[in-house]
Formats: structure tokens, C-alpha cells, sequence
């Protein structure tokens, strides 16, 4: 009787290593089929300004999730460069977690932030993703000062994640950090010398951010996303803290994602998608949620009774 069931729990023990096994050899291999829209230009041209761009008027489906990419290049709805209707109009820059790999257009932070806005009085706000997958702080900032400019858009929201505030220092394409074969001791101090430097590329970029507002009268919203693995881990968050102070003496607005999160008290693992390192839509309606009360709370907004009246207002 021991004997049979010992084996019984071996069997189903080994079910389920063979089940992670295989939903994980699954999603690597979604991963690194996503991870070839460069080199295959399934999505992204080449750019020579940016070093790529999405493709206008592209569509496919991926892993069961269907995408597309209007006639500007962005992964929304149809959008007109001149607003027709809208009384305010918001261009969300969200890099990869923005794009919403693993996600339905609907559930993804810009369409569902539109929605909350739009709930009290239809029509009444434009959210235009500009989200690009590996997009740093300073692409995205050149992306907007170069070519975005002309959507005219009354508010700048800023929600990249952590890891897509800088690249790594540039020397080449091949370049990398830490370096590989590195020893261990090597590696650390490599790897907290890209941090310094990625930090210095972060301050460059929201500088120039912040110029480009004060030119164009935009209002800067600054969110950053915080590690999925570890949203509330204290180096991490001390880090993310020094730069959302810095956002804060540019004149930005800030929405402390970190902070929502905990607040929320929702499981790391509930906020990934079935793609690693990417958004769940619990995720990205989390992350819309933080969005939509700092719009509110910081009166951002142009009817801000209405909108609050069409649902709770919690503080950040």
C-alpha cells in the first residue's frame, strides 16, 4: 500500500515537471519568436534615427493574441493626426510593457486608461499608444521631439519599466554588460557601473524630456515600472525613488507604481502575462488604475468632477 502510493506521487510529480517543463519550453519559445521582430522585420523597420520603428497598417497573431499597428505605427485604434472631437488628448509611451505582448488591444494600459477616462462622458479623451518594444527613456524622447509633436497632445505620460530606462553604455552594437565570461566579483562591478551609467543616460533623457515640454506647454505625467519578479524589493525601490524625485524637480507629475502596488497587495506572479517579464492584463489594469488616480488626484484632468463622479478616488 506505502509502495503505491509512493509511486502514485512520484507519477503525478512527474506529471507536473513535465507540465512546467513544456509551459516553459512554450513560452520561451513565444519569447524567442517575439524576440526575432527585428532581424525579421515582422513588426519594426529599420529607422536610421531610432534604429527601428514600427511597421504602419501591420497585423498578425501570435500565440493565439492578435496585433496590429495602425496607420502611424502604433499599436491602437484608428487615430487621426488632428483630434476631431476629443477635449483632451494623451500620448502614453510605455516601451515593451506598453506594447502589451501576451495582451489583447483592449486590455492593455493606453486602451484601458481611454476607457476609465471616457466612462463619464464618452468621447472625452484620446489615449495614443506610442509604446515601442525595446524602446529606452532617450528613444522615446527623440521619438516624440522629432515626429510625435504633431498629435499635439495636452499630457506626456512617461510608463516604461525599470529595466527600459537607459541601455546599457553603447560601445557597438555587440556590446555587453556585464561582459561575458566576466568573473563573479568582475561581473558585480560591471554590472553596478552600467547601473551609474544607465542612471546618468536616464537624467540626460528626462532633461531633455522636460525642455521639450516647457517648449510645447505639455504636462509630463512619470511613471516607472517596477521589476515584476520583485516590485517592492528596497534597493530597487530606493533607486526608482531617487529618480521619481528628480522627475518631481523637473516639473513632472509622478505616480509611485511601486507604491500602488503594495497598496493593492497583489502577487507578483498575478501581474505577468503568459509571455515572461511581460504585464498581465490584471497587470496593465493595474498599472491604469495608478494612472488615472494621478491624473485625478494632481487635477490633470479638464473635467475632473465628472470623471471622479463616474467612480472611486483612491489617494497615491
Amino acid at each position: 500500500m506505502i509502495i503505491t502510493a509512493a509511486i502514485l506521487i512520484a507519477v503525478f510529480a512527474g506529471i507536473s515537471l513535465l507540465s512546467r517543463t513544456l509551459e516553459h519550453k512554450r513560452r520561451m519559445l513565444v519569447y524567442s519568436l517575439r524576440q526575432q521582430w527585428t532581424a525579421d522585420a515582422i513588426i519594426a523597420n529599420a529607422d536610421a534615427q531610432l534604429g527601428w520603428a514600427l511597421r504602419p497598417s501591420w497585423q498578425a497573431v501570435l500565440d493565439g493574441i492578435a496585433y496590429h499597428t495602425n496607420e502611424h505605427g502604433f499599436r491602437d485604434y484608428t487615430r487621426e493626426i488632428t483630434r476631431e472631437n476629443s477635449e483632451l488628448r494623451i500620448l502614453f509611451f510605455g516601451g515593451t510593457a506598453g506594447f502589451g505582448w501576451g495582451n489583447r488591444l483592449d486590455d492593455i494600459t493606453s486602451s484601458v486608461l481611454e476607457a476609465q477616462l471616457n466612462m463619464a462622458t464618452p468621447g472625452y479623451a484620446e489615449v495614443l499608444n506610442a509604446s515601442v518594444p525595446g524602446y529606452d527613456l532617450a528613444r522615446n524622447v527623440r521619438s516624440l521631439t522629432e515626429r510625435l509633436y504633431i498629435f499635439a497632445p495636452d499630457i506626456i505620460i512617461i510608463a516604461i519599466s525599470a529595466a527600459d530606462l537607459a541601455d546599457p553604455p553603447s560601445a557597438g552594437a555587440d556590446a555587453q554588460c556585464p561582459p561575458a565570461g566576466a568573473p563573479p566579483v568582475a561581473a558585480a562591478l560591471a554590472a553596478q557601473q552600467c547601473k551609474l551609467l544607465a542612471q546618468a543616460d536616464t537624467a540626460a533623457a528626462m532633461n531633455a524630456l522636460a525642455d521639450e515640454a516647457n517648449k510645447r506647454g505639455y504636462t509630463v505625467l512619470w511613471a516607472v515600472l517596477p521589476p515584476l519578479d520583485d516590485p517592492w524589493d528596497s534597493r530597487c525601490r530606493d533607486t526608482l525613488a531617487a529618480i521619481n524625485e528628480q522627475a518631481k524637480q523637473l516639473g513632472f507629475y509622478v505616480a509611485d507604481l511601486p507604491a500602488a502596488f503594495e497598496r493593492a497587495n497583489i502577487s507578483p506572479r498575478k501581474l505577468h502575462s503568459t509571455l515572461p517579464w511581460e504585464l498581465s492584463a490584471q497587470g496593465h489594469r493595474q498599472v491604469a488604475d495608478a494612472l488615472w488616480n494621478a491624473l485625478v488626484v494632481n487635477k490633470l484632468l479638464l473635467r475632473p468632477l465628472q470623471v471622479m463622479e463616474s467612480r472611486g478616488v483612491e489617494g497615491l
